[in-house]
């Protein structure tokens, strides 16, 4: 069974003149599907990694930074979510779609648990004997 979430920041593809299956939307704007919602079904989609949205759209159309209230914990094979509404918070250019995807990257890694090579041969962050990277040994 799905649970709903809370309200999600996420990133939207649109056609050029903001349509997504023939829907019109505009920035500013919030949209509720009325009735049940599934994930690639019916309701509002989104993705919440950034460079997801490429999957469905091409770079060639709008992008934005979107809300999906009421959404599920259901994911698709990439970060595509679905959620009762959606308010179109901002169109994004191509650089601050990767930054997007930058912060979503750092925010899910935890250094505490990082592996880091500093032996003999070490490829990364290392510090021994023919290391290949930042290296400080023979």
């Amino acid at each position: 069974m799905t649970k709903t979430l809370d309200v999600i920041t996420a990133y939207k593809g649109f056609s050029a003149d903001w349509k997504c299956r023939g829907f019109p939307f505009e920035v500013g704007k919030t949209y509720t599907h009325d009735g049940a919602i599934k994930l690639c079904s019916s309701g509002f989609h989104a993705c919440e990694y950034s460079l997801d949205v490429f999957s469905y759209y091409e770079p060639t159309g709008q992008i934005a930074e979107v809300e999906l209230a009421g959404a599920t914990d259901e994911k698709s094979e990439d970060s595509k979510r679905v959620g009762q509404s959606i308010t179109i918070k901002a169109s994004l250019t191509i650089p601050l779609l990767v930054s997007a995807a930058i912060e979503y990257t750092l925010a899910r890694c935890d250094p505490a648990k990082a592996k880091r090579a500093t032996g003999d041969r070490a490829a990364s962050s290392a510090t021994g004997d023919s290391s290949a990277s930042s290296a400080t040994g023979d």
